[in-house]
């Protein structure tokens, strides 16, 4: 899988997490049901998240090196090949989040 670009973080931003707000708030107000809404905030937080912002060849490397959950295996190479680029990511993701919802509250338009 080829390691997401400042594009798709923004565009995760910018749609699926204002998506994802009002699906959640439809769940809350028409179903009800708890199990509903932790197993959506699963599948529709965290599955975006590492799609389109994480590095699955990070990931790779990490869990063939095995011991993948210790983070002594972290090396220098490694922050700056992958994890410095998935935390500017995270960041611009988080920057087009606030933008997205702060342009759609201005619009008057209720997410």
């Amino acid at each position: 899988m080829k390691i997401p670009s400042v594009y798709t973080a923004i565009f995760a931003g910018a749609v699926i997490m204002p998506a994802f707000i009002k699906v959640t708030f439809i769940i809350q107000e028409k179903v009800a049901s708890d199990l509903l809404l932790f197993l959506w905030c699963i599948i529709g937080f965290f599955v975006p998240i590492f799609m389109f912002v994480g590095d699955f060849r990070y990931f790779r490397k990490i869990i063939s090196r095995g011991k993948w959950y210790s983070l002594s295996q972290i090396r220098k190479e490694d922050w700056t090949l992958y994890l410095q680029p998935t935390w500017i990511r995270v960041g611009i993701w988080f920057i087009s989040v606030i933008i997205s919802i702060s342009i759609l509250k201005i619009l008057g338009i209720c997410i």
